[in-house]
């Protein structure tokens, strides 16, 4: 019930604030004309009006490809330039991937406040649910008691009235069986006019196809966003897995699956989104909505006292205490004509009046019980607000707040793929540059060249020269022409000397004890002339 309504001595409920928040969100139709913002599920145009919210975030998915396909292309066609000059973004985030645990820690977060909000939007759905449930069990059953009671009546006015005026017409005494058959008519009238009174008795169960559609879907709803949830859980944990093995491929994996299931998160933010709209467009004015359905039927005066419930006495206890009365009075008459009857021991007339005495005692019994549960307001307007407070504090403020962590999830998770595309960049390069390893060119045990470094290694009088500070290839004779050092690279002596240190080690002394025993370029010559 609105909290506005001060003259009623009921309970109310107040709008949240979030209520007017998203009922002030101007609604707009697929023509971008700004629309009634009533809550009004049964209109084309208002329906249009809450989609365009819930597409809202979809665009935006759609957009977010574009760039991811535009960045990964650029980075594709980037290569592996080198930065020039300062360090890139993406160096300085390789080196702090605390900042990473840290935004990774954040999303888990989230997730797990929105598994939390999710429970809560499920509970106030299902409370509006058992509200509901509650309502139309009090109409059930006082419909079948209405429905009870006019067979007792019409079993009164037809049967057991014509058993009983049968045997009091066995009465001697005329006058007496006169005064008996009046009193008989008595309670036939007074049972007609109970009847009567139960005929303006309307009750109906509650009945809106919208909320039986939300009720329908809510387990599938609910279902949905844990294994959306549940999925971006084991994105997030995959890439984290990926930054503390520095593996490429899991990282690639991570983003790829990220930048697929993003459509997922963002329609849960675009549908959590229209949910809120239109939970702030009914809570603005419940009252309004539920009379409108009733309007037309029978029970809409009923409806309409339940829901605003300004006066306890209504709808029917005036009606309801009025059959009461006739059914006592009818009682009445029934003792009067078994006290007038009793003095001439009338056979037949004991299972008639017992059976007319039980059915008024089970009428008033009925009639008491339709007045605590349909007579007067109360009852069902406690199941009313009870409904109306579920479905506008508890649940409106549950899927406002997964409408926040599903965007902020959808947005952090974007900043977490542009950062992964950084990392997965800095981890190949180092990973290639660790496959090099820097040579020592004064490592004393690196195998070199012979012959132009007489006193290499350990064995030498002085320490092996850089690369850089070497001389060029010459004869130990200190010929410099070419063929001479052709001649000595060719011709050097195969096989190692007897007190050779094993092959993979040559000291300089002995590299140089087998460069001189080899061919000479100026021997070969003399060789070759004879």
């Amino acid at each position: 019930m609105a909290a506005d309504t001060s003259t009623s001595v009921q309970e109310t409920y107040e709008k949240l604030w979030v209520s007017e928040f998203f009922h002030d969100f101007p609604h707009v139709d697929f023509t971008f004309k700004i629309v009634n913002s009533t809550f009004d599920p049964n209109s084309d145009v208002y329906r249009q009006s809450l989609l365009f919210w819930a597409l809202v975030p979809v665009a935006i998915c759609f957009l977010l490809w574009l760039v991811f396909l535009i960045y990964f292309i650029f980075r594709c066609c980037q290569g592996n330039r080198k930065s020039k000059g300062r360090p890139s973004v993406c160096q300085g985030l390789a080196d702090r991937t605390s900042y990473f645990h840290w935004l990774v820690s954040i999303v888990l977060g989230l997730v797990g406040f929105g598994f939390y909000e999710n429970e809560n939007a499920h509970h106030g759905i299902e409370d509006v649910k058992d509200s509901r449930d509650d309502v139309n069990d009090v109409l059930q059953s006082a419909s079948n008691r209405i429905d009870t009671l006019k067979i007792l009546a019409d079993d009164v006015l037809s049967v057991l009235s014509g058993s009983l005026e049968t045997a009091a017409n066995n009465i001697t005494n005329a006058s007496v069986r006169a005064l008996a058959v009046r009193l008989i008519s008595d309670i036939r009238q007074k049972t007609y006019d109970a009847r009567g009174y139960l005929d303006k008795v309307r009750v109906e169960e509650a009945r809106d196809s919208s909320l039986d559609t939300i009720f329908d879907y809510e387990y599938f709803r609910w279902m949905i966003t844990i294994v959306i949830f549940c999925l971006y859980i084991f994105i997030l944990l995959l890439s984290l897995v990926g930054l503390l093995l520095r593996s490429k491929g899991t990282l690639i994996t991570s983003a790829a699956v990220a930048v697929v299931c993003s459509l997922f998160i963002w329609l849960a933010t675009g549908v959590y989104t229209g949910l809120s709209v239109a939970a702030g467009d009914l809570c603005m004015d419940p009252d309004t909505y539920f009379i409108r359905i009733a309007h037309g039927s029978t029970a809409e005066v009923a409806v309409t006292a339940y829901i605003r419930c300004t006066d306890p006495n209504q709808p029917y206890k005036q009606i309801i205490d009025n059959a009461t009365a006739a059914v006592t009075q009818a009682g009445v008459s029934l003792n009067e004509t078994v006290r007038l009857a009793r003095p001439y021991n009338i056979s037949g007339l004991d299972k008639p009046v017992a059976d007319v005495n039980s059915d008024l005692l089970y009428a008033r019994g009925n009639l008491s019980d339709l007045m605590a549960t349909v007579g007067t307001c109360e009852t069902l307007h406690h199941y009313y607000i009870s409904g109306v407070e579920s479905a506008c504090t508890d649940t409106i403020s549950a899927t406002a707040l997964l409408a926040v962590v599903c965007c902020l999830v959808a947005t952090l998770c974007t900043v977490i793929i542009f950062c992964i595309s950084c990392l997965w960049r800095q981890y190949a390069k180092k990973r290639l540059q660790s496959e090099y390893i820097n040579v020592d060119d004064k490592d004393p045990f690196l195998p070199r060249p012979p012959p132009y470094e007489t006193d290499y290694g350990t064995m030498g009088q002085s320490g092996p020269q850089p690369w850089t500070g070497r001389v060029s290839l010459q004869h130990p004779n200190g010929s410099s022409s070419s063929d001479d050092q052709v001649m000595t690279l060719i011709y050097q002596h195969p096989y190692p000397a007897d007190d050779s240190p094993p092959p993979a080690y040559h000291p300089g002394k002995f590299v140089q004890r087998y460069a001189e025993s080899g061919p000479t370029p100026s021997s070969a010559r003399a060789y070759s002339m004879k």
